[in-house]
């Protein structure tokens, strides 16, 4: 997988080979071919080469397997239409055509089995839409922002759909239902004319275990993820309550159980909130195996020992909450794969040692709480980088150093408490540019110099106990290099003739709350230096 060893395959009898798919268990590679429009399969070494369809196809691309319904899907772009046959290439079936379904050019095909769900990209249309496997109820998937997507691909388990835009040079993904679509590499990332398109996920688990044999999961042949997700909460149930109480029970149906919530197709467990429940055990690292898991509280409780380094794995997580229970040991690394948190959680606990640099990658994060910890170290200036956050919560630990001028670049933070730390040095001048505080504690450090004035029109805020003096003059300048380029010039001059008169921090160079005369002659002493 990670590009060493390459092997040919097969090196003769292909013309423009265009799609691939393999069954494994059945050691077959399956691969559809433009130049001499067939679809063929071979063993996995390449031997014993096959001729499956040669008679009716114009330019077959799209191939997808259903190895369980020994059936073979593909598209075909210039006959506009979805076939199917069986795995030896009897039995060809028209399922969508240009006539039944309003077909462009399909282009990329993957099938959900078990949601009985095939999904297209139509590289015409610039539409994914997907149907019944018989090619029935057809339904848009999405319509808008694509321009010629070719690949498709999907995570059951997590309930996603991957594919590639050939012309706008991107590579995204949306939620089954085209919802929440993202962009994942794209141009800037040094991509150019993406094509093919394959996953490296986990296969739908066989249903199996307590819950396939109890009454918690109904039809749990249909519903494996779920099975399996039920089956990872009946492990974590005993070591995760302690002496607490669960309702959970292969014998009572999952959807009434403690905390637990299920939605999506496949259905899995997406949200699991035991907020004051009493439990007084430990985080169970099993809780790892609900990769179908959103949001994760366990807060309020009892719970102790150290937060698993196996959590880094549920990288669909958006909220972590552990707060307020009597948790050790210090933040794992691992937790840095959690790249789609929007909320990070572990205040009111006893966790040691630093504050994770590699927190400031997480671009997602909105909120982040490490307060009322045992912390100690500086504040990472990577925290600068988290342009997203609105809330910086880390008073009531043992933190040392400066605040970082870096974090004036949180141009949407609201709340931020430094307090009860040991910070020294002085207030960064470049949070006077935080035009959206509400909120701003700093006192019970060690912080000297001056108060920048605009700081004091936060409404929450508590300098008065700093016991310091507001800046004034050259000591209240941001800066009035305005657009970062290194010097003060027109381009600067013609910012602040924008700005004059407003209440915007950024050009009120001494700090007295409005844009005014005095900056301009601020502005004017500046003209010409680096600010």
């Amino acid at each position: 997988l990670d590009g060493s060893n390459a092997e040919d395959v097969i090196t003769s009898g292909l013309h423009t080979p265009v799609w691939i798919a393999v069954d494994a268990s059945g050691g077959k590679l399956y691969w559809t071919d433009w130049g001499t429009d067939r679809i063929q399969r071979a063993d996995l070494d390449g031997s014993n080469v096959e001729n499956l369809v040669t008679q009716g196809l114009n330019s077959p691309a799209g191939l997808a397997l259903d190895v369980s319904g020994g059936k073979l899907y593909w598209t075909d772009s210039s006959e506009d239409k979805i076939q199917r046959a069986n795995l030896d290439g009897s039995n060809v079936e028209n399922l969508v055509t240009r006539v039944s379904g309003d077909l462009g050019s399909p282009s990329g095909l993957a099938l959900d089995v078990p949601g009985g769900k095939m999904y297209w990209t139509d590289r015409e249309t610039g539409e994914i839409r997907r149907a019944d496997l018989d090619g029935s109820n057809i339904e848009d998937v999405i319509t808008r922002g694509l321009d010629k997507p070719i690949e498709v691909d999907l995570d059951l388990g997590a309930g996603k759909m991957y594919w590639t835009d050939l012309d706008r040079d991107r590579i995204q993904r949306a939620d089954l239902d085209g919802s929440n679509v993202e962009n994942l590499v794209t141009r800037s990332d040094g991509l150019d004319d993406p094509f093919g398109l394959a996953l490296a996920v986990e296969s739908a688990p066989v249903a199996q275990g307590p819950c396939a044999t109890g009454s918690a999961v109904s039809n749990p042949s249909a519903n494996p993820w779920l099975v399996a997700d039920c089956n990872a909460l009946l492990e974590a149930r005993d070591p995760l309550r302690g002496t607490g109480t669960l309702n959970w029970s292969e014998n009572t149906s999952i959807s009434s159980w403690d905390g637990v919530t299920i939605t999506g197709t496949p259905q899995r467990v997406t949200n699991l909130r035991l907020w004051n429940e009493s439990l007084n055990g430990t985080i169970p690292a099993g809780l790892s195996r609900l990769t179908g898991l959103k949001a994760l509280y366990l807060a309020y409780n009892q719970l102790t020992g150290t937060i698993p380094e196996e959590l880094g794995a549920m990288t669909g997580l958006t909220h972590l909450g552990l707060m307020n229970n009597q948790l050790t040991g210090q933040i794992p690394a691992e937790l840095r794969n959690l790249f789609n948190l929007r909320q990070f959680a572990l205040q009111n606990n006893q966790l040691t040692g630093t504050i994770p640099a590699w927190l400031g990658s997480l671009s997602q994060l909105r909120i982040l709480n490490l307060h009322g910890n045992r912390l100690t170290g500086s504040i990472p200036t990577e925290l600068g980088n988290l342009t997203e956050l609105w809330q910086l919560f880390l008073f009531g630990n043992q933190l040392t150093g400066s605040i970082p001028s870096q974090l004036g670049n949180l141009s949407l933070m609201q709340e931020m408490r430094l307090d009860q730390n040991r910070l020294t040095g002085s207030i960064p001048m470049e949070l006077a540019v935080l035009t959206r505080l509400s909120l701003l504690y700093l006192a019970g450090n060690s912080l000297t110099g001056c108060v920048p004035v605009v700081l004091r029109d936060v409404s929450g805020n508590d300098l008065d106990n700093l016991s310091l003096p507001d800046c004034t003059g050259s000591q209240g300048q941001v800066t009035a290099d305005f657009n970062g380029d290194g010097i003060v010039n027109f381009a600067d001059f013609f910012d602040f003739v924008d700005a004059f008169g407003t209440t915007d921090a950024q050009y009120d160079l001494d700090g007295n709350g409005i844009v005014n005369f005095a900056d301009f002659f601020e502005f004017v002493d500046a003209f010409g230096t680096s600010g």
